[in-house]
C-alpha cells in the first residue's frame, strides 16, 4: 500500500511539473488551425528550444517556428481561456538563442520607381502577423514580458497588413522590455503605425 501511494504521488508530481510550465499557455497545435498556410503562425512549434520562462532560465527560441508559439499564443489565449488579462507574458523572459531566417532574400523582392519602393512579389513567401494585437478596447493581447534578442538576427519578415493597426514584430507591447535585437532584410508594410 505505501509503495503504491509514492508511486501515486510520484505520478501526480510528475504531471504537475511537466503541465505546469504551460499552464497559462494557449493550446498551441488548435490554435495554428487559425492561420492560412500561407502564415507563419500556422507552422508554431508546440515547444520552446528550453526553458522555463524565469530570469535565470528564460524561454529559449531558435527557429522561427518557436518565435511564432509565442505570437500565437499570446494572439490566441483570449479565445482559449476568455482571458483578457493578457497574462500569459506578465514576468516572463524569453531570449532568443541563434539567427531566425523567416524567408530568404526579402528586399531582392522589392522594385523602386522614383526611389520610393513601388511593388513587391511576394510569391511562395510566408507572411508574419506580429506578436500581439489591439482590435478594440475590448479586444485585445500584448505583450508584457520580457524578450532578449542575445544579438542575434530576425531576418527574412514578411508583414503586410491592409489594417490600421500597429504593425512590427511586436505589433502591441506594454509594460514589456525587448532589446538586443538585430532585423535585417524585412518588409513591414500597412496603413499605420508600422
Amino acid at each position: 500500500m505505501r509503495t503504491r501511494l509514492i508511486t501515486s504521488l510520484f505520478t501526480i508530481s510528475a504531471l504537475t511539473v511537466s503541465t505546469g510550465i504551460f499552464a497559462q499557455s494557449a493550446n498551441t497545435q488548435a490554435a495554428k488551425n487559425n492561420y492560412q498556410d500561407t502564415q507563419w503562425e500556422h507552422y508554431a512549434a508546440d515547444n520552446y528550444a528550453g526553458g522555463s520562462g524565469t530570469a535565470a532560465d528564460p524561454y529559449q527560441i531558435a527557429t522561427p517556428e518557436q518565435l511564432m508559439k509565442l505570437a500565437v499564443e499570446i494572439e490566441n489565449l483570449a479565445a482559449d481561456d476568455n482571458n483578457w488579462e493578457c497574462d500569459y507574458s506578465k514576468g516572463k523572459y524569453w531570449k532568443q538563442t541563434a539567427d531566425l531566417v523567416f524567408n530568404e532574400d526579402v528586399m531582392s523582392r522589392v522594385t523602386f520607381a522614383n526611389g520610393d519602393a513601388s511593388g513587391f512579389n511576394n510569391s511562395g513567401m510566408r507572411t508574419v502577423n506580429g506578436i500581439g494585437y489591439y482590435a478594440s478596447a475590448a479586444d485585445y493581447q500584448y505583450f508584457a514580458g520580457t524578450y532578449d534578442g542575445g544579438g542575434y538576427t530576425i531576418s527574412g519578415l514578411y508583414v503586410n497588413k491592409s489594417s490600421n493597426k500597429s504593425t512590427g514584430i511586436f505589433n502591441y507591447a506594454l509594460d514589456a522590455m525587448v532589446k538586443n535585437i538585430v532585423v535585417k532584410d524585412a518588409y513591414f508594410s500597412a496603413n499605420a503605425n508600422v
